[in-house]
């Protein structure tokens, strides 16, 4: 589950590794001649052409000696003041099934 302030981080083509924070949850963003509803801010850095880059949380598990990686979204493109993301639970909605990137 998401939550404001949680630090999430983005890898994106032309922006390379980006981290930034959460800044707000079920946000609508206005695209072209349609509404995006229910999407996410954040502050990572971004740039358009970094659009359906993965964004995620990662952790070294120093237990199992790996880094781990949760999925929060996949980026939208969006950046002006603030980076924007289409949320995982969304994604798994819209195509009827959980998805389970690492496997």
């Amino acid at each position: 589950m998401m939550v404001v302030d949680e630090w999430i981080e983005q890898t994106g083509d032309t922006s390379g590794h980006t981290t930034g924070q959460i800044t707000s949850l079920h946000v609508d963003v206005p695209y072209s001649l349609l509404t995006i509803h229910d999407q996410v801010s954040a502050t990572y850095g971004c740039a358009s052409v970094d659009s359906g880059a993965l964004v995620y949380y990662g952790m070294w598990n120093s237990r199992l000696n790996r880094y781990d990686v949760v999925a929060f979204g996949i980026h939208l493109g969006t950046c002006t003041n603030q980076a924007i993301f289409a949320p995982i639970s969304n994604i798994e909605l819209d195509f009827g099934k959980e998805f389970n990137l690492f496997q």
